[in-house]
């Protein structure tokens, strides 16, 4: 359960918001690592202070504890390819510009994704363009 609720706020870009409501893709997930959303409540109260930290002020929400905690996980998804998809959608649009290579090319400390998450990619992409847009207006 830790390592779900752990995807959980990763893919909520380290801002899982109280109370949880999952989304279809959060969901898929939350399956694949086997884990349940009791499991998830329960393994936030009991890593709070340690792993994650529960923030009180603007908007109820669970957070990491420390920035490394994001990235040793991002690592920890990006080696395993039936975690791909979760890895793609909680990593920043810049690192995955850096990081990432879509068929068989084999760079030095690249992820290699497969054809099936390149609409995953795309849609993340022009997700992240049309923030960028509204940011500028």
């Amino acid at each position: 359960e830790t390592n779900a609720s752990l995807a959980l706020i990763y893919m909520r870009n380290g801002s899982l918001e109280s109370p949880i409501e999952l989304d279809a893709t959060e969901a898929d997930a939350l399956e694949r690592l086997g884990g349940s959303l009791n499991g998830v409540r329960t393994s936030l109260s009991a890593h709070e202070g340690t792993l994650v930290h529960f923030n009180k002020s603007d908007s109820s929400s669970w957070r990491f504890k420390h920035p490394t905690i994001s990235d040793a996980y991002s690592s920890i998804l990006s080696e395993d390819p039936e975690l791909l998809g979760i890895f793609l959608q909680g990593a920043p649009s810049e690192k995955l510009i850096r990081q990432i290579t879509c068929g068989d090319i084999d760079y030095e400390n690249s992820i290699n994704i497969s054809s099936k998450l390149f609409q995953k990619l795309i849609n993340k992409l022009r997700l992240n363009d049309l923030k960028q847009k509204k940011k500028a207006i």
